[in-house]
């Protein structure tokens, strides 16, 4: 009898809790990653991920529901809530999904940095703008998400003292490829020749 009574009562104290809280870390990671989803105009994956995350958060509503008196079961909710916050976080850092755009400024000639975006058949622009420090060169870059780490990696060999920041894109209107243009490349080595580049 003392058997049984210890074993209800570790699957009360328990089991209940820790099926609570992986309940609720299902569905929490499944819900940050659903909004990265809609941030992106991805429809019908964000549509399929939720209606798996209310699934599975109604399944642990209902054990929360059955064990109102257990304390151990909301706070095996509260951290669910608090681990599958943290994992969503963590799986939309490595998610390659979309566009991004990165802006970055140097205060290097930046003709290099611009042929080698060219190389490469970047979408960006470049200008000269005025920073603390007098006239800097100001790189707006539009790639795929995938393509961020190479990109940093390069941006910051050439210049350690760059800064830069990174920022979801959620939509991009037609690809143009200047690069592709040989007027447009023929005009970009006259003007760096004569010294009148923007971002020379």
């Amino acid at each position: 009898m003392m058997d049984i009574l210890a074993n209800e009562q570790f699957f009360t104290l328990a089991i209940i809790p820790l099926l609570i809280m992986a309940a609720r870390i299902v569905d929490v990671t499944l819900g940050t990653i659903r909004l990265i989803f809609i941030s992106k105009g991805e429809k019908l994956l964000s549509a399929g991920i939720g209606f798996f995350e209310v699934l599975v958060w109604l399944l642990a509503i209902t054990r929360i529901m059955d064990n109102l008196t257990n304390a151990y079961a909301y706070i095996a909710y509260a951290g669910g809530f608090a681990i599958g916050t943290y994992l969503g976080i963590t799986i939309e850092n490595r998610i390659t999904i979309g566009k991004v755009m990165v802006r970055f400024t140097t205060t290097k000639d930046a003709a290099d940095i611009v042929e080698e975006l060219r190389r490469k058949r970047y979408t960006f622009t470049c200008v000269g703008v005025d920073g603390p420090d007098g006239e800097v060169k100001s790189l707006h870059v539009i790639i795929n998400k995938k393509d961020l780490k190479k990109l940093i990696n390069y941006i910051t060999k050439y210049d350690e003292k760059t800064f830069y920041t990174v920022e979801d894109v959620k939509i991009v209107t037609e690809h143009v490829n200047y690069s592709d243009s040989p007027k447009t490349s023929q005009r970009w080595r006259l003007l760096r020749k004569l010294g009148i580049s923007r971002c020379k």
